[in-house]
């Protein structure tokens, strides 16, 4: 990810350090997490009681929300298992900041910032992912990227599920204040349910608020695509990733 701009920087920081504590009360682990940004890390270093449940270990979560534009008054930090059953739900502080105490068993976690009305929200998205791996011996290792909630971007056209009959339409979207440039990327994918992609086009670019596809579509299949609004600095602040259109049997 790139660096934003100072005045967006304030704003866009995340830090997230995280400890173990096993049952006897010794740390057995402790995981530094440097936010894409390049600012300096905090580390939890507080001594956790022991897991009350056998097999578990003691963690302690810190770190900030941030927001693309105006920030909402609260997120849910929400921690899941493998199955995606949630563990932990926590809302964030007035300041948007966290400190969550939790004992987990080994396994395969996901955490993330929600926004209140999660996917219905009208303005932003849902953060980036983290993934949390703890072994059996209560080691731990992640990838948590910061979270950063993005501005949800609108299409225009092809709206979805529409079906289009030209062989190559105009995607068009509403444009956000701030952006210099939209990268645009489309997926061709097969009727019937079938995801895998069969042919990919990403990484076009435009100063428009309008893409038209530069080669002819097949006819009957169903394609997504996505588009990233992208600041002066170059760092993407608003995305919308999951349209999609189905093409008809007669293509003009």
């Amino acid at each position: 990810m790139q660096k934003l701009n100072t005045t967006i920087m304030v704003f866009v920081t995340v830090i997230v350090g995280m400890s173990c504590i096993d049952q006897s009360g010794r740390p057995t682990a402790s995981v530094k997490v440097r936010s894409k940004f390049d600012m300096q890390p905090t580390l939890v270093e507080k001594q956790l009681p022991q897991g009350k449940e056998v097999g578990t270990f003691r963690y302690s979560f810190n770190g900030n929300v941030t927001f693309a534009r105006k920030p909402e008054p609260w997120t849910t930090i929400v921690i899941e298992d493998e199955s995606g059953k949630p563990i932990v739900e926590q809302r964030t502080k007035d300041d948007l900041s966290f400190h969550i105490e939790a004992e987990l068993p080994p396994g395969k976690y996901s955490v993330q910032s929600e926004v209140p009305g999660g996917f219905d929200h009208v303005t932003y998205w849902g953060s980036s992912i983290g993934r949390i791996n703890i072994s059996e011996t209560g080691e731990l290792n992640q990838s948590t990227p910061p979270f950063i909630h993005k501005l949800k971007m609108r299409l225009l056209e092809p709206t979805n599920s529409v079906v289009v009959s030209s062989k190559r339409p105009i995607l068009k979207w509403k444009p956000l204040d701030g952006a210099t440039e939209y990268r645009v990327g489309w997926f061709e994918k097969t009727l019937g349910g079938n995801r895998q992609v069969i042919k990919t086009e990403q990484g076009m670019t435009t100063t428009k608020s309008e893409y038209q596809i530069e080669e002819d579509l097949v006819p009957q299949r169903m394609y997504a695509w996505f588009i990233g609004a992208i600041n002066e600095d170059g760092a993407q602040f608003g995305y919308y990733s999951s349209g999609y259109f189905e093409t008809s049997e007669k293509l003009k």
